[in-house]
């Protein structure tokens, strides 16, 4: 199940990272937000603290309709996506479920 759950977000996560960077594009908060929720509870699924940590510091920005903050921290929480996806596709299912 749990290579089941590994497929899911590594199918999921890109879509979020991508419905986030056009919601801050458009500058739409409430979009920003919603992603970033989404991608908090997702990445909560795995032992991804920094991923899950950005993602609650963005929904907290997009909450306050601080979008230049939100823009400079998306730029963190991606490259942290981008590190945790690495290390997921390459883990074959040995990473730590969060529960």
């Amino acid at each position: 199940m749990l290579k089941e759950v590994i497929a899911l977000f590594l199918e999921d996560c890109p879509r979020l990272i991508q419905a986030i960077r056009e919601a801050l594009d458009a500058g739409n908060a409430d979009a920003v937000h919603r992603g970033a929720h989404a991608l908090k509870g997702s990445a909560g699924n795995f032992d991804a603290k920094e991923v899950t940590a950005l993602a609650q510091r963005l929904e907290a920005r997009a909450r306050e309709g601080n979008l230049e903050t939100a823009r400079q921290t998306f730029v963190d929480l991606e490259n942290a996506t981008t590190r945790f996806l690495t290390t997921l596709s390459m883990s074959e299912g040995a990473i730590p479920c969060a529960s």
